[in-house]
């Protein structure tokens, strides 16, 4: 992260890579060290090598064919050393595939990634071939085709881990009149739309937001409220740098609409990493301005996040969803 804000205090970056510390499932699965920190740590080494290439090509810096295929093929075998580990983070490899495909305009550099990645996921086609199923130790029947049933608690998660990071700036002045009113519109419909998808009822997954509408009230009303929150933002963020924040999540969002149970820790501990070293660097450099006022909201929302998730497990409060 230092190389990407060279311009920011040591200080400033420091305090912000002790947030994921504050985040519950990170502190669970490195308790217990289960393989999400084991495939973070691979997913880390391929940011790095990304962050790297990424900066220069976005820079116009000088950079040589050998090195793009060297770091690159890094990026690539580290990603998919990850997806091994845990498999939701399939969505990183394709990422960086078309992210590369768009950014590296060399006809060889294609073919060259398709048969890179073709025989790293070799055996993953294999294992579906024989087990018939996505991952180890999931049944089908937790899988299921592809639809927006999920979208909602999606955005819920966006919106979750989206707030305390760009609500400061999220200042609709600085976008004319008309683009507001087009931005409200679209999210009110696609809303609509997802709405009419929704069919979730069960005291697993859904996310935190998902828990407490239904603990507090019973209903859905903080849940759909928070889920509308979370596809504004999106909507806002992902038209300030379309490439970026657009191909990053757009994996996401279909793995999400792909199983029956949506947890939030397939989204929770990496999206730290994405929100600082992928997206698009306006969005998160924003976040040091008045540093020490968003820093501190930020934390004091994490923090909240981890004593209730801990009264969450102590209470039994499951029972009430």
């Amino acid at each position: 992260m230092q190389k990407r804000f060279i311009d920011i205090e040591k200080k400033y970056l420091a305090s912000i890579s002790f947030l994921p510390l504050l985040d519950p499932y990170f502190r669970s699965a490195a308790y217990w060290f289960q393989n999400d920190i084991t495939a973070l740590i691979f997913f880390s080494i391929s940011l790095y090598f990304f962050n790297d290439i990424s900066l220069k090509i976005t820079n116009h810096l000088s950079i040589s064919k050998n090195e793009i295929f060297k770091k690159t093929s890094l990026i690539f075998i580290f990603s998919a050393l990850a997806f091994y580990t845990k498999q939701n983070y399939i969505f990183f490899t394709i990422f960086l595939f078309f992210f590369n495909l768009i950014k590296i305009r060399t006809s060889f550099y294609y073919i060259y990634s398709c048969i890179l990645n073709l025989l790293l996921y070799l055996p993953f086609f294999i294992y579906i071939y024989f087990f018939k199923n996505l991952t180890p130790g999931v049944a089908s029947e937790d899988l299921i085709i592809f639809s927006l049933q999920n979208s909602l608690i999606f955005f819920s998660f966006v919106s979750f881990y989206f707030f305390p990071l760009i609500i400061f700036q999220f200042n609709i002045k600085s976008i004319n009149q008309k683009e507001n009113i087009k931005l409200f519109i679209t999210s009110i419909l696609l809303f609509v739309i997802m709405l009419f998808f929704f069919d979730y009822n069960s005291s697993l997954g859904g996310g935190v937001y998902y828990k407490i509408s239904k603990i507090l009230l019973d209903n859905f009303f903080i849940f759909y409220l928070m889920s509308f929150i979370g596809l504004l933002m999106f909507l806002f963020i992902t038209r300030i740098d379309l490439l970026n924040n657009l191909l990053i999540f757009i994996p996401i969002f279909i793995f999400i609409n792909l199983v029956r149970i949506p947890y939030q820790e397939y989204f929770a501990i990496f999206f730290f990493y994405i929100f600082f070293i992928i997206m698009s660097k306006n969005i998160a450099s924003d976040i040091f301005i008045n540093f020490e006022k968003k820093y501190f909201f930020s934390f004091v929302y994490f923090i909240i996040f981890l004593l209730g998730s801990i009264l969450y497990n102590l209470l039994n409060l499951k029972e009430f969803i």
